[in-house]
């Protein structure tokens, strides 16, 4: 069984201050997925915050479209898609409700926080 997390505050508040509680809850699952809207160079500095703050997970991916919203969103779908072809993705967890919306239309279940 897999989860998606995005990573802006979904689990680290305005880009690299650490929320605590979802990171622990992060922490205590298996098969985690970061999926985030950031830019591909952006990783070097995104994999380094995830580490100060000690975040475990399976995988990042990073945004393969544009900055806009909806290249944003183009791009989180179609990581999904590619993570339910190998793995049972039992939730996702993005504080955007567009980002909830399509995963729910993918079947998976989406919340806004890991509270």
């Amino acid at each position: 069984m897999a989860v998606i997390v995005d990573i802006d505050n979904t689990i680290l508040r305005d880009g690299i201050y650490p929320m605590q509680s979802a990171i622990s809850k992060v922490n205590s699952m298996e098969d985690v997925f970061l999926v985030t809207g950031r830019s591909s160079l952006e990783r070097t500095a995104t994999v380094n915050t995830l580490r100060k703050w000690h975040v475990k997970y399976r995988m990042l991916l990073m945004n393969i479209h544009g900055a806009d919203e909806s290249s944003m969103l183009r791009s989180k779908r179609a990581h999904a898609v590619v993570i339910q072809t190998t793995h049972h993705v039992t939730a996702a967890y993005d504080d955007n409700p567009m980002d909830r919306t399509m995963h729910k239309t993918l079947g998976i279940p989406a919340y806004p926080t890991l509270n």
